[in-house]
């Protein structure tokens, strides 16, 4: 179990920033934060940034679902921004160890 999650760690920490503390990916999320939810595109975009800096792949799924037919509606991005700014709670918690304020 221990092994397991090294493993995972160790996925998510190959793409750092520059401070070693925030994966390169959800850094590219940032954005989405201070973006009204009638910007869909934008909020998209910041999207398949973080998708191009190899995220691990639990965080790959929930962007890939966050852009989904499902869920995405253009115009009406509030699902979409919801479930980034969970994501990068999870990142918060995963790296950190504790809730980081996302608002």
């Amino acid at each position: 179990m221990e092994e397991e999650e090294s493993d995972a760690k160790g996925a998510s920490e190959k793409n750092l920033t520059n401070d070693g503390n925030v994966p390169e990916w959800a850094q590219m999320l940032e954005p989405v934060r201070k973006l009204p939810t009638n910007v869909g595109t934008r909020i998209r975009k910041c999207v398949y940034d973080a998708l191009g800096k190899d995220p691990p792949e639990w965080a790959k799924k929930k962007l890939e679902h966050s852009i989904s037919k499902e869920v995405y509606k253009g115009n009406a991005s509030g699902p979409t921004k919801v479930l980034l700014s969970g994501t990068c709670l999870l990142v918060c918690v995963y790296i950190f160890g504790v809730a980081c304020d996302i608002t």
